[in-house]
């Protein structure tokens, strides 16, 4: 584990810890030699995503100029946690310092996770963000596990190296004083195999915190998002960001915002449209994954746009027929700037800044104008069809 930011303020503030894991060691092609290799593995491997989403996020909360902005609960630590193929994985900081990082063995994420409920509860006021992005398993609605570096290691159970996470989120609630807690789980929700029950059984992991419904849990305020719904997988392109953590980032840069006195802020209610809307717009009838979200009923916010927020907007044709010889031209009205997409199978999604835009229809042919429509976009997308 790395820590890279602690001002040991007792301040209201945002703690946040970052776990990635692509390399597992024994699982399907993992580094382990082939005797050590487990048996149970159901076809989990090796993950390019995990590494790329963790820089991505890191990188993020700790930009002061482009980046986390939340004036009521400002950047107080940033804990990462990363197991890659690249040992130790390397991660550069906004101002170019190098930093590497610890890897998320089961050992390394229980000490982090306790470090960071305590820094956390530092002050009650303080708002809580926990990120994992790597292999998980699901035995039931509420019973998700997550799998750490070194998970399968350990014949005879493993589930002494996983994080049984509804436990885990429950004990923090009882146990880490900051009322504003936010989970991201952006991890397959697949059961294990009948054989892998049959002998092992449903342990999911360690809670690494305890704790049981009680009253006192009701004054936290602790939604959690999973990349996908119960039953599914979680996916990421090869050597890019996952899709959950690109539909994140997007939010924050506004596609999740709503308009308030203070200006655009990227409020807990909003996030799972706005993921959703996002990982659409990147993977449209490619890989279908929706986010899941869990109690987000009682908002506060997370971030606070720092220019006009970011839309997601879907152009397409009326006649679905003409899309395959159907150019688009996105005219920017508050730039001039103009942006053409050449004639495709599917729809021409594109990030926007709020405000009024220009899109058109041409024959790839001639380019006759088929159809034109100006429209002022806001987030958290539009639709625009001609």
């Amino acid at each position: 584990m790395t820590l890279i930011v602690d001002d040991q303020s007792a301040q209201p503030g945002t703690h946040v810890v970052l776990i990635g894991i692509g390399d597992y060691p024994f699982l399907k092609d993992g580094s382990a030699p082939p005797a050590q290799t487990f048996d149970l593995h159901m076809e989990m491997g090796q993950l390019s995503s995990p590494p790329r989403s963790l820089g991505e996020l890191a990188t993020w909360f700790s930009d002061t100029q482009n980046g986390f902005n939340n004036p009521d609960r400002p950047l107080r630590s940033l804990e990462l946690l990363c197991s890659a193929s690249q040992d130790p994985f390397e991660w550069t900081d906004p101002a170019g310092a190098k930093h590497a990082i610890g890897r998320a063995t089961a050992a390394n994420v229980s000490q982090a996770v306790l470090d960071w409920k305590a820094r956390a509860s530092r002050s009650a006021d303080n708002l809580a963000v926990f990120y994992f992005c790597g292999h998980g398993l699901s035995f039931g609605e509420s019973q998700n596990s997550l799998l750490l570096e070194d998970w399968g290691g350990d014949t005879n159970d493993p589930a002494n190296r996983a994080i049984s996470f509804n436990d885990m989120r429950l004990g923090l609630m009882n146990q880490c004083d900051a009322r504003q807690q936010c989970y991201f789980i952006d991890a397959c929700r697949t059961p294990p195999t009948k054989a892998y029950i049959d002998k092992y059984g449903a342990a999911l992991g360690a809670r690494i915190v305890g704790g049981g419904l009680n009253r006192q849990i009701r004054d936290i305020v602790a939604p959690a998002f999973f990349a996908t719904r119960l039953m599914a997988k979680a996916y990421g392109f090869t050597d890019q960001s996952s899709l959950f953590t690109q539909g994140m980032l997007r939010c924050f840069r506004g596609v999740a915002s709503r308009d308030a006195a203070s200006g655009w802020e990227v409020t807990v209610e909003a996030m799972a449209e706005g993921i959703n809307k996002s990982v659409e717009s990147l993977a449209f009838a490619t890989q279908p994954q929706y986010c899941q979200p869990l109690e987000t009923g009682q908002s506060f916010m997370l971030h606070r746009v720092r220019d006009d927020p970011e839309v997601i907007v879907k152009v397409f044709t009326r006649d679905l027929n003409l899309l395959p010889s159907t150019i688009f031209v996105h005219l920017c009205e508050s730039t001039n700037e103009t942006v053409e997409r050449p004639p495709g199978e599917l729809p021409w999604w594109l990030p926007v800044t709020m405000g009024k835009h220009t899109f058109k229809a041409l024959a790839a042919a001639n380019r006759q104008e088929l159809g034109s429509r100006s429209k002022t976009v806001s987030p958290p997308s539009s639709e625009i069809g001609l």
